[in-house]
């Protein structure tokens, strides 16, 4: 076979690639005979050959003709030279690329400055271009959609980019033709009759469930996009073991989404049967934060927190006849902190409850068939989203313009289902979203900010206004991601970090899952917005990054706590550990008996008041070491204050970027500048040798809010005091929170002291705590 080209040379030349001679390449120049071109000299490389040479190599190999620009120009000529020959011959597309580095790569399908090149060396290009750019992004889905090299530059050209020119891929959506009717499943009538109030079809994931043997008492590990239909999968398996007269457990991370849970099923079926809440009660008393208070037990619905859950059953008080038991957002499994402790509430609750039903639901899971069979649990993956997804990559100078545009753009887009295109705007920090939100309702875009600082009134009014379609966009924290149940055409993310760590792949999918929702709208918009010239690589990182294992490991820590539990529980260690997915070693019983917290293989007293306090060893031995010393001294070294943030107002004064008073920068800054004083002297002064980086001025935090909150002042005021004479921003949901760890924090104390006899300490510490409640 025989690939020829023309030269760029002024003189009529041909390259000739012979492939099946070892690539060799030879060089043909014609002459004009006669208004025609005949060959005239004929070499390989220094080596010279006579033109009849050209001429038998030609009546022998296959002839394919270049049909790029330079040989085009030729076309007539080289055909008629041919003809002349009596050989035959093909035009074919080549990537010149190739060819000059030696390679041949037939009909390339892209294009790179008007040329059609192949692939590889279009991505090439591309990665030289966009590294020249510092613009770190899988670049090969918009190359493959495009074609185009070129196209693909303009896309990250600021001056060029529109928001409807950046779309970076699409997520594949939608639902099947024919859905199963609710009328066609295994359930009670009276059921079927107030789903049908909401539902007529089962979604595709609710289907494959109901064929695997959701009504059948099947433990099922559910993994499909948010938004997808995993919740309804939850109450059809828990109102079937309810009508069964069983009881239905329904297990999430965080009150809010508790709270809100609880709101959807007392509505849906507060009118048939019985719903509870046990989440911990809240125990701080404000008109602007959420006071839950546990109701009775003996429901036939229970929702809860995990953690509210976990309280019930180390306290030994009887659940009933559990029948379906639900861990929403399963994947928490992998969290550091209180992964192990989910781990360990599961085990104990199915060691309690062995025949009931266990359905683990979530959107990312790494490794779901894997966790599945560990879990006991049929895993049902369903990768399909309910609605298709857009992803558009924004490379834009001009953050805040482009968001705010936007958005705008977004709104005025109404779903065939009459419902405003709304927006999520993820951003890394609490300040960010005042700030954006701030910007954009000065200029006319009603958006709020949204994240835990924030009174729980704030966060409630937000919410109803976004449902109703009073708010175009809600501004948040990526930390809030996992709480956020808007619904949400569209989500724009700002920034790829949580605070200063970045994201993960888990993170970042639960966070654009939340844009488009069946029933709502028909699409879902991702925009993910770079600035020109910026070194960060996280996007790419989370684009092409492997969603992350679930995988749990304990510290030894949360071994002794987990075991202590199960004793609590009146459980073997190696009855919790048929279910748990770490085993506890038994000889963990040893050093829990040294420190009195077991005996004979059975709980103490002390042990109980430690377990049911949720308390580490370390921790209640601390505070039994401490019951003669300052009872707030005691809890705040347990649980200090973190979130102190500067004010803008002294952020410019100490002339810092960071905003965290505690990081290093601030607190050098501090002991540099006038402004720092007030202060230096009312939280920094301590004799250690490490101030003022010492965990002093922490305590001193947490000790002046106690003592605001003792003397009467709400979580408002107290932040609005801060603010007034230190310049210093503490949000009033983290008061709230940290006020409502202490008053925990004071009830273990109290347990601890009875047990040891101390009960003045006990009456302290219940004056305190009902100070602090108010």
């Amino acid at each position: 076979m025989l690939i020829i080209r023309k030269t760029t040379r002024k003189k009529p030349e041909l390259e000739i690639y012979n492939v099946y001679n070892g690539r060799k390449i030879y060089y043909l120049t014609l002459r004009e005979e006669k208004n025609t071109l005949r060959p005239h000299k004929f070499r390989a490389s220094d080596k010279l050959y006579q033109p009849k040479k050209a001429v038998e190599l030609f009546k022998k190999k296959k002839i394919y003709l270049s049909s790029d620009d330079e040989t085009l120009t030729l076309k007539k000529e080289l055909e008629e030279l041919f003809q002349y020959l009596q050989t035959s011959w093909e035009w074919i597309d080549l990537c010149r690329h190739c060819f000059m580095e030696g390679r041949i790569t037939r009909t390339p399908q892209y294009v790179y400055h008007g040329e059609k090149i192949c692939k590889k060396c279009a991505l090439t290009e591309l990665k030289r271009d966009l590294q020249y750019r510092k613009i770190s992004v899988p670049a090969e889905p918009l190359l493959d959609r495009l074609k185009d090299v070129d196209k693909v530059i303009k896309l990250f050209d600021p001056k060029y980019a529109k928001a409807q020119d950046t779309l970076y891929d699409m997520v594949e959506g939608g639902m099947p033709e024919t859905l199963l009717s609710i009328d066609d499943i295994d359930i009670p009538q009276e059921l079927k009759d107030i789903l049908k109030k909401e539902v007529t079809h089962l979604l595709p994931i609710q289907r494959k469930a109901v064929e695997a043997g959701l009504l059948n008492k099947k433990n099922l590990l559910i993994v499909s996009a948010t938004a997808s239909g995993k919740t309804l999968i939850a109450e059809l398996a828990g109102l079937k073991n309810v009508y069964c007269n069983k009881k239905f457990l329904f297990l999430v991370p965080l009150v809010a989404l508790a709270n809100q849970k609880y709101e959807d099923f007392t509505r849906k079926y507060g009118s048939t049967h019985t719903v509870s809440i046990r989440v911990g009660m809240s125990r701080i008393k404000t008109r602007e934060d959420m006071y839950i208070i546990d109701t009775d037990i003996n429901a036939d619905i229970i929702v809860g927190t995990y953690e509210g859950l976990d309280f019930l059953i180390r306290s030994n008080i009887p659940l009933g006849d559990i029948g379906c038991i639900v861990i929403d957002e399963v994947h928490m499994l992998s969290d550091v902190e209180r992964g192990p402790r989910l781990d360990g509430m599961i085990s104990r609750l199915r060691a309690l409850h062995p025949s009931a039903q266990f359905i683990g639901l979530s959107a990312t899971v790494g490794n779901p068939h894997q966790i599945g069979k560990e879990l006991g649990a049929q895993t049902i993956l369903y990768e399909e989203r309910p609605v298709p997804l857009e992803r558009h990559i924004v490379l834009t100078p001009h953050k805040k313009e482009t968001i705010k545009e936007l958005i705008q753009t977004e709104w005025k887009e109404i779903s065939p289902y009459g419902y405003h295109g709304q927006t999520i705007l993820f951003t890394n920090s609490r300040r960010n979203c005042e700030n954006l939100a701030a910007f954009l309702r000065s200029e006319g875009v009603n958006a709020y900010p949204y994240h835990a600082g924030l009174p729980y009134i704030k966060r409630k009014r937000t919410e109803l206004q976004f449902w109703d379609q009073k708010i175009q966009a809600v501004c948040c924290t990526a930390a809030l991601s996992a709480g956020v149940d808007f619904p949400s055409s569209c989500v724009i993310f700002d920034s790829y970090k949580m605070g200063i760590e970045p994201l993960t792949t888990r993170e970042f999918h639960q966070m654009l899952g939340r844009a488009g929702r069946p029933l709502y709208h028909t699409m879902g918009k991702v925009y993910l917005l770079m600035e020109p010239f910026s070194e960060e690589d996280t996007l790419y990182q989370l684009l092409k990054g492997h969603m992350e294992d679930v995988e749990v490991i304990y510290t030894t820590a949360q071994e002794l706590e987990n075991a202590l539990a199960a004793k609590a529980c009146n459980l073997s260690l190696e009855s919790v550990n048929t279910y748990a997915l770490w085993e506890l070693p038994v000889t963990l019983l040893e050093p829990l008996e040294k420190y009195n917290m077991v005996k004979d293989k059975k709980i103490t007293e002390y042990g109980r008041a430690v377990s049911v306090s949720f308390l580490s060893v370390k921790e209640a031995e601390f505070i039994r070491t401490q019951l003669t010393a300052d009872i707030l001294d005691t809890v705040i070294q347990l649980e200090s204050f973190q979130n102190v943030y500067l004010t803008q107002r002294l952020k410019s004064q100490l002339d810092v970027e960071v905003d965290t008073l505690f990081s290093g920068t601030c607190i050098e800054a501090l002991t540099k500048t006038e402004a720092g004083l007030p202060v230096l002297i009312e939280f920094f002064v301590c004799d250690c040798e490490e101030n003022p980086y010492c965990d002093h001025p922490k305590w001193n935090f947490s000790r002046k809010i106690c003592e605001l909150r003792m003397e009467g002042l709400s979580p408002s005021r107290i932040s609005k005091l801060f603010r007034q004479e230190y310049a210093l921003l503490l949000y009033p949901g983290d008061i709230f929170s940290y006020l409502d760890t202490v008053v925990h924090k004071l009830e273990a104390v109290e347990r601890i002291a009875h047990v040891w006899n101390k009960e003045k300490v006990v009456k302290k510490a219940e004056n305190i705590k009902k100070k602090i409640e108010g």
